[in-house]
């Protein structure tokens, strides 16, 4: 009976093990798209915002063409 108790507690222990590990990589692999994702949107942000800023004094970015 002991046994078969102690074979039981172990294999409960592999399946959440397996969970974790399971969850962890998920995890992983979805703070890294989020990384991703965050910084593509940052770089097209900052883009428009220096287009931007172009526009209303392009002399202070080196463009001296008239409007």
């Amino acid at each position: 009976m002991k046994r078969k108790f102690e074979t039981k507690i172990t294999e409960q222990k592999r399946q959440y093990e397996k969970a974790m590990a399971e969850f962890k990589a998920k995890e992983e692999a979805f703070d890294e798209q989020l990384r991703e994702s965050v910084s593509t949107q940052f770089k097209a942000e900052r883009q428009k915002f220096t287009e931007f800023q172009i526009l209303i004094n392009p002399k202070e970015f080196g463009n001296n063409f008239s409007r």
